[in-house]
């Protein structure tokens, strides 16, 4: 047996489906940002921190070059005991050594988060696809059947309104009603009510045959005495 459902008014269906048609909008415009933002950050780890970081290698590895030269160059020009402390050379030297530690190490974290986001973003995109494929195929598919039961209630409303006491067959199989029959004339349906007499024979005995028999018995015992 299929479900009934109670419908009281045709305008709520009808704002109904406008509002999902809203909700459709507004997510997809949702996700599409969502989506936006999503491939803009992982191009941010995976591109533009990596080449970053990879050109601050390549830089710092040059300045620990240089301030290595540098401390050689001037322990050169002062050899024996004569040779000074290069403290300011020594400084620069090790601050390049920790210019570059610091890219090895940003290149490396730069690797382990872009493996990482990868993986969250791939999860996201395997969880937003079910709301999209609805989105997608049964979003139309819901708006069209709204559209439709709206449209079949509105024709059957003006169909009701104009049809008059007697309904179509068509109509009736709509609502679940037998077609209305003809009516029966009237002096028909008296007559078939009304019981049929018996019709009285010549052999049904009257209520003056008893009288009629007394009487013939006594002019006999007159007849009889005299």
């Amino acid at each position: 047996m299929g479900h009934l459902a109670k419908v009281t008014s045709i305008d709520v269906i009808e704002h109904f489906a406008a509002a999902l048609k809203c909700f459709g909008e507004d997510a997809k415009t949702a996700l599409d940002g969502i989506d936006m933002e999503v491939r803009r950050a992982l191009n941010w780890i995976q591109r533009e921190q990596k080449d970053y970081w990879t050109r601050q290698i390549r830089r710092n590895w040059d300045e620990v070059n240089i301030a290595r030269k540098e401390l050689e160059r001037k322990m050169m020009f002062y050899p024996g005991d004569d040779r000074p402390s290069c403290h300011d050379e020594r400084l620069a030297l090790e601050a390049a050594k920790r210019r570059l530690r610091l890219a090895q190490e940003k290149v490396e974290a730069v690797k382990r988060w872009s493996h990482r986001a990868e993986r969250e973003v791939n999860e996201y995109i395997g969880a937003v696809q079910v709301l999209k494929r609805w989105m997608e195929f049964d979003l139309p598919q819901a708006q069209a059947d709204l559209a439709r039961m709206a449209r079949a209630l509105e024709d059957y409303v003006a169909l009701e309104s104009s049809a008059g006491p007697s309904f179509p067959d068509s109509l009736g199989a709509l609502i679940g009603s037998a077609p209305a029959t003809a009516a029966t004339p009237p002096d028909e349906t008296a007559s078939s009510r009304q019981p049929e007499t018996p019709a009285r024979t010549e052999d049904t005995p009257t209520t003056h045959q008893p009288e009629t028999q007394a009487k013939s018995v006594e002019d006999e015992q007159e007849k009889a005495d005299g």
